[in-house]
């Protein structure tokens, strides 16, 4: 069932889409959910998406400063 949900949001939901572009894998991106949820409460999935893509975008280092793992 998890699968197909996120099958779902993978093709269908352009807020879920823009947040894994920023938290390559599933497993992170788990992590950040966890540790949002933990500490947070949201109305919607919507509100937690936009609250958590604004975290990641704000969080990016300017292009030429970016490290090199």
């Amino acid at each position: 069932m998890a699968f197909l949900i996120h099958s779902i949001l993978d093709h269908g939901d352009a807020l879920y889409q823009r947040v894994r572009q920023h938290l390559f894998s599933r497993r992170m991106f788990f992590e950040h959910l966890r540790a949002l949820t933990l500490y947070l409460v949201f109305a919607t999935w919507q509100a937690l998406f936009g609250f958590l893509l604004e975290a990641l975008v704000t969080a990016q280092p300017p292009p030429g400063r970016r490290s090199r793992c």
